[in-house]
């Protein structure tokens, strides 16, 4: 069972490179799917966009529970156009019970940011 618990806003990422264009209308979608088998939750960061856009996105996850707390990131380039586009990750952690994860998707490409934000 997974509850939207708040949404983190505020963080800021520094690249190296410039992004290339996208267009002024670019619409850029995010989601968080997760899975849960047992003590163990997968999640799969996805994006979409009607247009080949390129950016950069980062999944961040805070774990809480009786066992410890733990705060982890993963993130990287992404291209809308690409074969395998919406996919552009993965992640597995143990949720013991009484634990609760947030997660935090920050998707940003060249004229824009989105966020999405799953807490379980």
């Amino acid at each position: 069972m997974f509850t939207a618990l708040f949404v983190l806003l505020g963080m800021s990422t520094a690249y190296s490179a410039p992004l290339p264009p996208a267009s002024p209308d670019a619409v850029v979608h995010c989601a968080i799917d997760a899975e849960r088998m047992g003590q163990s939750v997968t999640l799969s960061p996805r994006i979409a966009s009607d247009d080949g856009v390129m950016g950069v996105y980062t999944l961040a996850v805070t774990k809480s529970g009786p066992d410890g707390s733990a705060v982890l990131s993963q993130g990287g380039a992404f291209d809308t156009a690409a074969e395998d586009a919406g996919d552009v990750g993965e992640m597995t952690l143990t949720l013991e019970p009484g634990a609760a994860l947030e997660a935090t998707l920050r998707v940003e490409w060249n004229g824009g940011e989105t966020f999405c934000v799953l807490g379980a």
